[in-house]
């Protein structure tokens, strides 16, 4: 029978096509998505700008002239270069700083592409969703229409009664309905698609489920601690919240200023050096109390981001190892059940009737619909454990 056709082959595994599909989707939004080449600007601006503000102050430069208020006492000449600068561990800090804010630019922009990646992997198991529920509901609508056809010339030659008539009628109308309903929700998911891949057209030869393999609960775990963008957020401000604490201990230490300076009036030159010392007594002076604070909030906050993280993937590698023994027991249900193709049969010799026929292609509709549902949620779920550690 076809529909037992049709689903052997929605349920064998599916091809490194299909892994190739689902890569060069991803790979295209990536390079096409709009707002990532938007925040790709974004990112550039901020390493330049974490870059500025690292050398001392520029240079001070001065001049003054002062005619007297008459002739005796001539012109006042002034002139001066002064520079200053902090104490020097003060730039090795700022420096170790601004390393910091690029590396959390970075990772700022790594989470929102892993998140655009994953709307886009979502969008594609989707994709294949529909595409397999489309074929299926063509396959019951064919399989209505023939039926149908049938029974009008059953009735037109008295051997069926009105009310088969109709209730076969009724059945290839309603999987009619499922075909358009499917058809727009293609359509409109397409749109999402073309969108996301930056007004692009993407270039999807097939439509298949990626070849997936579902590692053990502390490998998945091991790797999203190591690559979680939100926990290696967390743990670089932990260390620039320690650095701001260092530097701010630098910044209570003397800043200097030295300078060169000239002073002419008439005849008479006034030349020579000059230094200066800032001595920090009360300016800034609960900075470092407070980047103390700061420092012992965001290891709090680091610790609870893992273990809200870790509970996260917990949660989702247990639904994804209960929707893969689902399939699995739906496979052995599938495959017992080969007698559903005697229903044809014995419909055509009227052992049994149109209800009793629909009633039993009903049940077994729903399982084909149950096993391309949960097979649907199991590559969501698997969409989203690998989003960090295979992106």
């Amino acid at each position: 029978m076809r529909y037992l056709i049709f689903l052997m082959i929605a349920i064998c595994p599916v091809t490194i096509i299909a892994q190739l599909s689902d890569s060069r989707f991803q790979e295209s939004v990536r390079e096409n998505n709009k707002e990532l080449i938007a925040l790709k600007k974004l990112l550039l601006a901020t390493q330049a700008e974490a870059k500025t503000g690292l050398t001392p102050e520029n240079p001070y430069i001065e001049y003054g002239y002062f005619p007297g208020n008459t002739p005796d006492l001539g012109t006042k000449e002034v002139f001066s270069v002064s520079q200053s600068f902090e104490f020097p561990t003060v730039y090795k800090y700022q420096k170790a700083v601004s390393k910091n804010k690029i590396e959390l630019a970075k990772l700022s922009y790594q989470l929102a592409e892993t998140e655009i990646l994953l709307d886009a992997r979502l969008k594609y198991c989707q994709l294949v969703y529909f595409s397999k529920m489309l074929q299926e509901h063509q396959n019951r609508y064919e399989n209505a229409k023939m039926l149908n056809n049938a029974y009008q010339l059953k009735f037109d030659a008295g051997g069926a009664s009105i009310l088969e008539r109709n209730k076969v009628k009724l059945r290839q109308l309603n999987e009619m309905n499922n075909l358009n309903n499917l058809n727009t929700d293609l359509l409109k998911l397409k749109k999402e698609m073309f969108i996301i891949n930056g007004s692009n057209e993407p270039n999807i030869p097939d439509t298949a489920y990626p070849v997936l393999y579902l590692p053990g609960r502390d490998t998945i775990i091991n790797r999203i601690l190591e690559l979680h963008p939100k926990i290696k957020i967390h743990e670089i401000q932990e260390k620039d919240a320690q650095l701001n604490v260092n530097l701010n201990k630098q910044n209570r230490l003397p800043a200097f200023e030295i300078g060169y300076e000239s002073e002419s009036v008439l005849d008479e030159v006034y030349r020579g050096l000059k230094a200066g010392i800032t001595v920090p007594l009360w300016h800034d002076k609960n900075k470092l109390k407070a980047s103390k604070l700061t420092a012992e909030y965001v290891v709090s906050a680091t610790e609870q981001e893992k273990e809200l993280v870790i509970a996260e993937y917990e949660k989702l590698y247990d639904k994804a190892l209960s929707l893969k023994k689902i399939l699995q027991e739906f496979n052995n249900i599938m495959t017992g059940s080969a007698n559903i193709k005697y229903l044809d049969k014995a419909l055509d010799l009227r052992q049994i009737s149109v209800v009793d026929y629909y009633n039993e292609l009903e049940s077994y509709y729903e399982i084909i619909d149950s096993y391309l549902d949960t097979e649907f949620e199991y590559h969501k779920a698997m969409a989203r454990l690998r989003n960090y550690i295979n992106p």
